[in-house]
């Protein structure tokens, strides 16, 4: 049996080493890794250990920042909030909490002043080895496998020692009580987060109702196989990519697109996993297996997308390393001035271990990458799919951004406007073009085949070629025909008229002869004005690139208020000016956004690259690091929305951990505060600071459409 997972956090570690580890495990015979896309084959007989036990067996070999999971939807990636790990450390803390009470409040009392002073010592060594041993275990484990053991651990364990040292027992205790309270609270916040970014993202139906003969079964949705009829009734949501073959409703897009407007599906529309029915039924045949569907390739981008960490929070996780064990050191040069100073050694020691407890970075380390995952969990909920906090940094400080125009920023969808036969029946002139172009995948190949619907039999078996940028040439009927643009007459040296127009225009020539002409019009989309201006809002330049006649980019640019434009354009013109101007500014981030299908080699190249209307198609999805759902342009502002607020939460997270701990900081060297209110304002920092990075995803983004049914 094979099976894949994803391994995070191993960046640091070689593919041998990862592969070899694996191969020590019972049962499996092979293991292969892949570095560029972090996944784990594993080849096993029987069953191999189920998802914790693998965990617990990657940080040991690998690391305790290493984690597995499947790459499959089989396994849920949602979180027990509290599972038992948690309950076992609620009992700890309260035998602990009790054990110290008793020492407090009884034993100290009682037996202090006799000879027998010793047992509320013991009594408060045995509530803190209750509380504290897991602790003291994993800085043994770190100094094991060589790790930066420089950690809230390590710090917590001698302030709390320490205060053992000076006979603070209580304040020793309390010190690892409060922490490990701290560290359950700050798990509980962490499962209920991440949990929620799951909830507003993942919207995969769990079962499907399947026709199998000539019964309706009810089958697990990762049990359906291309092929297979299934059947959705009002309120369900569809479990696995299809074509709908039966019936008519309209369905709520709102997990893929954002928006929550209905469509409407009938026979032969395209019905895609994590549509929701909201009136009428559908029979839909199922084309791509459930792990392979639309609704599971945006969970697993989202869930890659921890992989692309911003700089901010790589900073941190560089920070971190350094930052400890520099408060660390800086502890003791605290504890020599301030003893040296005023001879009192104890109460030195004491502002010391303060010292150390609120320096600890943990408020700081969570929440920054919680609140670019949250951020990114945002722009998925609303029909935006960005793939790492890197390009959350980079919609922030872009400058520039290139846009194609057909499909992008107009509807992509031409219409015939006008149309002349040279010297042949107009009739034959329609219907050689009609054949010839329905083989044709470009989308004004596809415009002037709809246009004509001239209901035919298409018995053109010629060949034909698309020429990028140019148009199309076939053989028909034993004539070399050509339909294109005035730059694919000219390569063929074909004399063509001069036409005045603003709008699309294709030639027809048959054997180098001229033989009339086809002119197509493209609507702009209703929210391209609004793009436009928002991009001006958002202090980014929007410049237009299109393949089109200059005429018809100059009308397009007037109408929306584009400031500049390139036209007459070949797919390679478009990425040498994209080249041009990085290789001029190279500081300057730049974007690409277009349709994702001539556009590729430009969305690939650019700091950004934007691809539209990213459902059901795996060349825009591959290309791009930020994919629009949905066919909005002026998502792209919503996109830079959210990196913006992404950002703000960040800035708000450093800036209020370290003002508090700064403060805190400042008043134990003045021995204002004792060691539980470091504890606390630590710990409790961190949870406040979890919750509101969290609170993002509650956001709203852009306003929804209205649509009158």
């Amino acid at each position: 049996m094979e099976e894949i997972f994803i391994l995070r956090g191993v960046d640091n570690i070689n593919v041998r080493e990862i592969e070899s580890t694996f191969l020590k495990l019972d049962k499996v015979a092979d293991a292969h890794y892949d570095e560029e896309t972090k996944h784990l084959k594993l080849s096993y007989e029987g069953k191999l250990s189920n998802l914790n036990k693998l965990n617990k067996y990657v940080k040991k070999n690998l690391g305790k920042d290493c984690s597995i999971e499947y790459l499959s939807s089989k396994e849920s990636k949602k979180e027990k909030v509290i599972g038992k790990s948690e309950i076992f450390l609620i009992s700890r803390i309260i035998v602990s909490l009790s054990i110290l009470l008793l020492s407090m409040f009884w034993l100290t009392p009682t037996y202090e002043s006799t000879d027998l002073y010793f047992i509320p010592i013991i009594t408060y060594v045995i509530g803190w080895f209750i509380i504290s041993y897991d602790v003291l275990w994993e800085i043994v484990e770190n100094i094991i496998h060589k790790e930066n053991f420089f950690d809230e651990a390590l710090l917590m364990s001698i302030a709390s020692i320490g205060a053992f040292a000076i006979q603070e027992y209580f304040e020793g205790c309390l010190v690892m009580i409060l922490s490990q309270i701290g560290e359950l609270f700050e798990h509980i916040s962490l499962h209920r987060s991440k949990n929620a970014i799951v909830d507003a993202t993942d919207l995969r139906a769990k079962t499907a109702t399947v026709l199998r003969n000539n019964k309706l079964v009810t089958l697990r949705a990762e049990d359906v196989k291309v092929g297979d009829i299934i059947l959705i009734k009002v309120g369900e949501t569809i479990a696995c990519d299809g074509e709908v073959e039966e019936g008519e409703g309209r369905v709520n897009t709102s997990s893929l697109t954002g928006e929550s407007y209905p469509i409407l599906l009938k026979k032969g529309s395209k019905a895609l996993s994590g549509y929701i029915l909201e009136s009428g039924e559908l029979r839909v045949k199922v084309n791509k297996a459930y792990e392979d569907s639309t609704i599971a390739k945006v969970i697993e981008l989202v869930s890659n997308s921890q992989e692309n960490k911003s700089k901010t929070e790589s900073f941190i996780s560089k920070f971190a390393k350094w930052y400890t064990p520099c408060v660390a050191f800086l502890a003791v040069f605290v504890l020599i001035v301030g003893g040296s100073a005023t001879g009192d050694w104890l109460q030195w020691i004491y502002n010391a271990l303060n010292f150390l407890v609120i320096s600890c970075p943990c408020a700081i380390v969570i929440s920054i990458p919680l609140s670019y995952f949250t951020g990114i969990g945002l722009a998925s909920k609303n029909g935006i799919i960005i793939k790492g906090g890197n390009y959350l940094d980079a919609l922030n400080s872009m400058e520039r951004l290139y846009f194609d125009k057909t499909g992008t920023i107009t509807q992509g969808k031409f219409s015939l406007v006008r149309y002349e036969a040279v010297e042949m029946n107009e009739k034959e002139f329609l219907e050689m073009i009609y054949r010839v172009e329905k083989r044709s995948n470009h989308p004004i190949g596809k415009a002037i085949v709809d246009s004509l619907d001239l209901k035919v039999e298409s018995d053109f078996k010629g060949k034909s070629e698309d020429i990028p940028g140019y148009g199309l040439k076939a053989n028909y009927k034993k004539n070399e025909v050509l339909i294109g643009s005035k730059k694919l007459m000219e390569k063929e040296s074909v004399n063509v008229p001069l036409i005045e127009t603003y709008s699309t225009l294709i030639y027809v020539a048959i054997n180098k002869e001229y033989k009339g002409y086809l002119i197509l019009d493209d609507k702009i989309k209703n929210d391209a004005y609004d793009f436009v201006t928002n991009l001006k809002n958002n202090y980014v330049k929007g410049i237009m690139l299109t393949g089109d006649l200059k005429g018809s980019a100059e009308r397009v640019s007037k109408e929306l208020g584009i400031y500049e434009y390139h036209a007459e354009l070949l797919p390679n013109d478009k990425l040498n000016i994209l080249e041009n101007d990085i290789k001029d500014n190279p500081k300057r981030v730049i974007g690409f956004m277009g349709d994702g299908v001539n556009d590729a080699p430009c969305i690939a190249r650019a700091n950004v690259g934007i691809a539209m209307g990213g459902l059901g198609s795996d060349v825009t999805v591959e290309n791009a690091d930020v994919v629009i759902m949905d066919d909005s342009p002026e998502r792209v502002n919503d996109a830079i929305k959210v990196a913006r607020a992404t950002r703000l939460r960040a800035i708000v997270d450093i800036s209020v951990a370290l003002l508090v701990k700064v403060i805190i900081m400042i008043l134990s060297l003045l021995s204002l505060v004792p060691m539980w209110v470091a504890v606390l304002a630590d710990s409790g920092l961190a949870v406040v600071l979890i919750i509101y990075s969290v609170l993002l995803i509650k956001k709203k983004i852009h306003k929804k459409k209205e649509v009158v049914l």
